[in-house]
């Protein structure tokens, strides 16, 4: 039993290990021994070892939201740049044409 236990990835249960603290069964674990401060300690850690992932991902998805935020307002100076460059381009555009037409002969 320990040695198919071990192979599923329990890191407190070691092979050679007679005095298993842990016993994983599905998705439970139970403490099978009576030195609570023990469990109690696995606990806490496992708790400390979930708050810094938790934490470690909380500052990853600020990062991820910062880093989007700033590419949105990268693209949109960039897109109103072109925008304004297009209406400059039509602006000048017409403003020949007007030109030309100003400047022929009239038949």
């Amino acid at each position: 039993m320990a040695d198919s236990v071990a192979s599923i990835g329990n890191r407190y249960i070691d092979s050679n290990d007679t005095d298993m603290h842990f016993l994983r069964t599905w998705a439970v674990r139970r403490c099978q021994h009576t030195d609570w401060d023990v469990c109690e300690r696995i606990r806490l850690c496992e708790l400390k070892e979930a708050r810094d992932r938790a934490a470690q991902m909380e500052k990853t998805m600020r990062w991820w939201s910062s880093c989007t935020a700033e590419w949105r307002n990268r693209w949109s100076a960039v897109r109103d740049e072109r925008n304004r460059a297009r209406e400059e381009a039509e602006t000048l555009r017409h403003n020949y044409d007007l030109l030309l037409v100003s400047t022929l002969p009239c038949c």
